[in-house]
């Protein structure tokens, strides 16, 4: 965990050299040797890190070496975080009075003052690096070796050659999986069975290769590893083969093996393959054309490693086992582990306790048939039983540990801590991207300087969360419409194991490991079942503290804890607070000293009033308070530049600051622009608190959403404003209850090139022409906007139109009817709910070409279906 601390400060010290270079002229250019010498050491140090790793260096020495590496790592940032604003604010005041002598002159003492202590203690930071490197050099890790060729081909490689006893939960993958790879006339010439650490991928494949090997001329049956020696595999697949001729399997081994396989129908199983520069090495003696009936059965925990090797047809996603599955395998390990009976039952006694371990195992069948090994051991009791369960997940040398071990020392460094991030969150819980990710920025996980043309790190950081599902350490909950993922979690399993890593490094903590000796050097603090009341009650000091958060929706948190909060942990960039509010909340000013919080998050019944001070806030990233029930800002929260996220509930107040003594009470009198060149969401904003002309000020919006829009708004968005150059997602809300028809004159979208996603909600009467609509609109949303059958007509023309959603009130037609490819060509998804009006729904064979759902509820009066959407409706499973 060093590596992670080392690389935070690293990333942290490229950001300040780039903005020491930009604002050459602020007075803090004389840092740039300072920080350039704390990058280059900490590049130094991370490289002995790795040599140790690399050559698996052990013992009580190089720990202790690599936990000094690692505090040295966070005091470095605690100096970069204490002095470098504090150096920056008072050089910017400095400058601000210039003309008046004697604060001017105090200030310069003062800046003196910070100089001074700053280099007393970079110092320091030299003198320990001078200790460490004495201590590298005591314990032999060296930066000049190379890595060895690892010849040691571990302990699953017998494995691979055994039989098991019970394999359950798999007759449908066999069955599949055998009748692609003998199917002379299938294009499935390689076979990919990929997914998570212990869901049984070897058992599988195993099964489906020595069941069908005696169809093909020959076979082979490899374990390739995480640290493989191509040469070595090759030779033993030669040998498998049936290449006897020793020169050719020596002198001329990948020529005689490739031209030896191309004359023959084989099948080969790669078990275990990490890289893609594996395959590489080995395809070489391996005919790819597949021309005589070739075939590739491989396994890997990396999803890209399959589709690299065999493209996207080839992949075989394994999943967890079902709850039926998952207790019959259990039963089996445990009651009959030789395979005497067919039938193995677990005492009613011991029932509760079963089904709690089975739980605790998430399906994975690796997961079970350890712990029902360690349940064989034991007398078969319950509380022997629930000695066992109380401890799952917490064993550090155990085999599932060492497996999943693998997966984690794989990732790269820049990987790491995003995925010990997850074990910040409850188990089993539902995480949003859009917080997931803006988490990680704010927490600096995520540098700007890796980013490149109009790429964000935002954009970085979906790239990194695709690349920790791709390696099958996350899974996919929801994706939307145009694939991106919109939400995901990470299994039991692998949960349990992050926080057991994060907890053991200090990366993160609990209440349950939280100690007053250990609070001072925490980092990062969160709680899931209890309040954060109870950690502000402990009085713990924790002035390290760089995140909390809390995930309670049930609990209720005082008026004193935030106050406590706000006015304790100055140190935060990330506090997340879901939970209900005792009553209504002022924060109090103190909150203008978190200086370095990026992200706030609120989410319960709170009422909050937020300060003036609360702009003081120079880099925050991320306000999401969309699921708080009243919301109060200052008007100057407009001017924070630095703001690439607002997210608001449906109620919220503005208010004015105090000038000259004085509250302004007329928002008209504030002279106030909107200046946020660099905000990418908006949502949900109304009208009244927003002037149209802003809009305009906008250039970076990506998501757009405005209830109450007014015909100025719909005229602004309608002109050709930079704004359309980003905009992805755009919502636009109006006076509901039919009380008054938005004004669509001025509707034109069409310069919105990037405009995918669009939700009109109130009364329209008539749809606006297709032309006017954007045209790569992809998804279209419509409620309450009581449209006719004209405009249905022209719906029907959107050209690329993949989902539409009719929610209530959109449609105030009796019929809908489509015939011919050119109605709906594109459309995928119909969702209709709540259309009383609504009759009959129709098509021809040729109408809607593409559509593959279709969801209708709340629709009394609909009693004509044509027969082709009734099938597609009976073979659609998905609710929208």
């Amino acid at each position: 965990m060093a590596d992670i601390a080392l690389s935070a400060v690293i990333t942290m010290a490229i950001e300040i050299t780039a903005n020491l270079v930009i604002s050459e002229g602020s007075g803090l250019y004389w840092l740039q040797e300072h920080i350039n010498w704390i990058e280059r050491e900490m590049k130094r140090i991370q490289s002995y890190l790795e040599d140790a790793d690399a050559k698996e260096v052990r013992g009580r020495g190089v720990a202790n070496l690599i936990n000094d590496i690692k505090d040295l790592a966070h005091d470095v940032e605690d100096v970069l975080d204490t002095f470098l604003p504090q150096m920056a604010s008072q050089k910017r005041k400095t400058g601000n009075l210039s003309c008046a002598r004697t604060s001017a002159c105090t200030l310069l003492t003062w800046n003196c003052y910070v100089e001074r202590k700053f280099a007393v203690e970079i110092e320091k930071i030299r003198q320990r690096v001078a200790d460490i490197d004495r201590s590298r050099t005591t314990y032999g890790i060296t930066s000049d070796g190379d890595r060895a060729e690892n010849d040691a081909w571990d302990s699953r490689r017998p494995f691979l050659h055994a039989d098991e006893q019970h394999i359950i939960g798999f007759d449908k993958d066999i069955q599949k999986l055998e009748a692609k790879l003998l199917n002379v006339e299938s294009k499935y010439d390689v076979i990919s069975i990929v997914g998570m650490p212990g869901l049984g991928k070897t058992t599988l494949a195993k099964k489906v290769f020595k069941s069908i090997k005696h169809r093909f001329e020959c076979s082979a049956m490899v374990y390739v590893s995480q640290k493989p020696n191509p040469r070595e595999i090759k030779k033993d697949i030669a040998r498998q083969v049936g290449l006897d001729q020793k020169e050719k399997r020596e002198e001329y081994l990948e020529t005689s093996l490739y031209e030896f396989l191309e004359e023959k129908r084989y099948i080969i199983m790669l078990d275990d393959i990490w890289k893609n520069e594996t395959w590489d090495a080995l395809k070489i003696c391996i005919p790819i054309s597949f021309a005589n009936g070739g075939r590739i059965l491989l396994t890997s925990r990396n999803t890209g490693v399959g589709r690299y090797i065999g493209g996207e047809s080839s992949l075989h996603e394994l999943v967890p086992l079902n709850p039926n599955d998952s207790w019959k395998l259990f039963s089996k390990m445990v009651m009959d582990p030789l395979g005497n009976t067919d039938v193995a039952c677990v005492p009613p006694e011991l029932t509760d306790v079963s089904r709690q371990i089975i739980e605790r195992c998430g399906g994975l069948p690796l997961a079970i048939v350890l712990t029902t090994s360690l349940l064989l051991s034991r007398e078969k009791t319950e509380h022997a039983w629930k000695g066992v369960l109380g401890s799952m997940g917490q064993g550090e040398g155990d085999k599932l540990t060492k497996i999943l071990d693998l997966s984690y020392k794989d990732l790269p460094i820049r990987l790491k801590p995003c995925f010990l991030y997850f074990g910040l969150f409850p188990e089993s819980h539902e995480i949003s991207v859009f917080q997931l990710v803006n988490l990680w920025v704010a927490d600096k996980l995520i540098s700007a300087s890796e980013t490149s043309g109009d790429r964000t790190v935002e954009d970085m950081g979906e790239d990194y969360l695709n690349n920790l599902v791709s390696r099958n350490l996350i899974q996919v909950v929801s994706r939307r419409f145009d694939g991106r993922i919109r939400s995901c979690r990470i299994h039991d399993v692998l949960h349990n194991y992050s926080i057991s890593i994060a907890v053991g490094s200090n990366f993160f903590s609990t209440l349950s490991n939280i100690s007053s000796h250990s609070s001072m050097r925490v980092r990062r603090f969160t709680t899931h079942l209890s309040s954060i009341t109870k950690l502000t009650s402990l009085n713990h000091q924790t002035p390290k503290l760089r995140g909390l958060l809390c995930f309670n929706k049930e609990g209720i948190l005082g008026v004193e804890q935030p106050r406590k909060i706000f006015k304790e942990f100055i140190f935060l960039r990330v506090l997340s607070i879901e939970c209900r509010l005792g009553q209504y909340l002022s924060v109090p000013n103190e909150i203008g000293n978190f200086i370095h919080l990026s992200y706030l998050g609120l989410s319960g019944n709170w009422h909050a009033k937020f300060p003036a001070t609360v702009c003081n806030l120079k880099n925050l990233l991320t306000l999401d308070a969309g699921k708080c029930m009243l919301l109060s800002l200052p008007t100057l929260i407009w001017q924070m530049k630095q703001l690439r996220h607002l997210i608001l509930p449906a109620t919220v107040v503005f208010h004015n600051p105090i000038v000259g003594g004085c509250k302004i009470k007329n928002r008209d009198m504030l002279p106030i622009e909107a200046s946020l060149p660099d905000l990418q969401t908006l949502f949900l904003v109304s009208d009244d608190r927003l002037k149209a002309n802003w809009l305009y000020n906008f250039v970076s919006l990506r998501k757009l959403g405005i209830s109450y829009s007014t015909e100025q708004i719909i005229e602004v968005l309608s002109a050709s404003t930079p704004i359309s150059d980003k905009l992805e997602n755009m919502r636009l809300v109006w006076s509901l209850l039919y009380l008054h028809e938005c004004p669509m004159t001025k509707f034109d979208f069409s310069h919105y090139q990037n405009l995918y996603k669009l939700h009109l909600e109130g009364s329209m009467g008539k749809l606006p022409n297709p032309h006017t609509f954007p045209p790569n609109l992809t998804k279209l949303t419509l409620r309450m906007t009581a449209f006719d059958e004209d405009s249905m007509e022209a719906m029907k023309k959107l050209p690329k139109l993949r989902i539409l959603k009719m929610q209530e009130g959109s449609y105030k037609g009796k019929s809908i009817a489509c015939f011919g490819v050119q109605d709906f060509p594109q459309l995928e998804v119909l969702q209709i709910r709540g259309e009383p009006h609504l009759e009959e729904l129709v098509t021809e064979e040729s109408a809607m070409p593409k559509l593959r759902k279709l969801t209708i509820s709340s629709c009394k009066n609909l009693s004509t279906l044509s027969g082709r959407l009734r099938n597609i409706m009976d073979d659609d499973k998905i609710v929208l």
